[in-house]
C-alpha cells in the first residue's frame, strides 16, 4: 500500500474508533442510570412492603 493509502485507512479507522468510544460511553451512562433507578425501585419496594 502507498503511504496515502495508508493514512487514508488510519484515519478512516481513527474514526470509527472515536465514534464507537463514544457509543461506549453512552451505554454506560445508561447503564449506570438503569442501575440508580433500580435501587430506587427496591428501596420504594421495601417502604411498601410493610403497607402491603
Amino acid at each position: 500500500m502507498s503511504d496515502e493509502a495508508n493514512r487514508t485507512a488510519f484515519l478512516e479507522i481513527k474514526g470509527r474508533m472515536i465514534e464507537t468510544t463514544g457509543k461506549l460511553k453512552q451505554v454506560q451512562n445508561q447503564m449506570r442510570n438503569k442501575e440508580g433507578e433500580k435501587k430506587r425501585a427496591y428501596l420504594t419496594l421495601e417502604e411498601h412492603a410493610p403497607i402491603a
